[in-house]
C-alpha cells in the first residue's frame, strides 16, 4: 500500500478534524461552560487580593499556578474525550496504513488550537476580572501562559 506524503496527510487530516470539532458544537459548548465555571471558582478563591504586601503578591502567583493547572487539566481531560471519539477511525486507518500517527497527532493538535485559544481566553477574562488584573498587562501574559499549558496538555494526550 502506498501512503500519501506527510504534507498531504497532514492537510487532509487537519481539515477533517477541524470539521469534526466544528460539528461537535454541543461538546464545545460544554467545555466552554466548564472553563467559565472553573474560572469563577478560581477567581472566587483569589477575589480582589490586596497586592500591596508580599503575602498578597505570593497569593496571586499561586493563583496563576492554580489557573495553569486548571486550564491544563481541563484541556487534557476534554481532549482525551474528543480523541476517544476518533479512536475507531484512527485504528482502522492505522491498520490500513493510510495515515502516519505523527500526521494524525499533529493534525488533531493544530485543529484544536482555535478552540484552545477560545477556552483559554474565556478562562482568562473571567479569572483576571475577578482577581483584579483587569487594567494591567497581566491578562495577556496569563493568556499566553494558559495557551502554552493547554497546548502541551493537548500534545501529551494525542495518540
Amino acid at each position: 500500500a502506498h501512503r500519501l506524503g506527510f504534507c498531504s496527510q497532514f492537510c487532509m487530516l487537519t481539515s477533517r478534524a477541524s470539521l469534526d470539532f466544528l460539528r461537535d458544537s454541543d461538546f464545545s459548548f460544554k467545555r466552554l461552560v466548564l472553563f467559565i465555571m472553573l474560572a469563577l471558582v478560581a477567581g472566587g478563591v483569589f477575589f480582589q487580593i490586596d497586592d500591596s504586601e508580599q503575602s498578597g503578591v505570593m497569593s496571586l502567583v499561586g493563583g496563576v499556578v492554580m489557573g495553569v493547572i486548571f486550564v491544563g487539566a481541563i484541556m487534557a481531560n476534554t481532549t482525551a474525550v474528543a480523541i476517544g471519539k476518533r479512536r475507531p477511525s484512527f485504528t482502522r486507518e492505522q491498520a490500513a496504513h493510510t495515515y502516519s500517527p505523527t500526521a494524525y497527532a499533529l493534525a488533531l493538535t493544530v485543529s484544536a488550537a482555535p478552540w484552545t485559544a477560545l477556552f483559554a481566553a474565556a478562562f482568562t477574562l473571567v479569572y483576571a476580572a475577578m482577581v483584579g488584573y483587569a487594567a494591567s498587562v497581566i491578562p495577556p501574559m496569563l493568556l499566553i501562559v494558559f495557551l502554552f499549558a493547554t497546548a502541551f496538555s493537548n500534545i501529551a494526550v494525542v495518540p
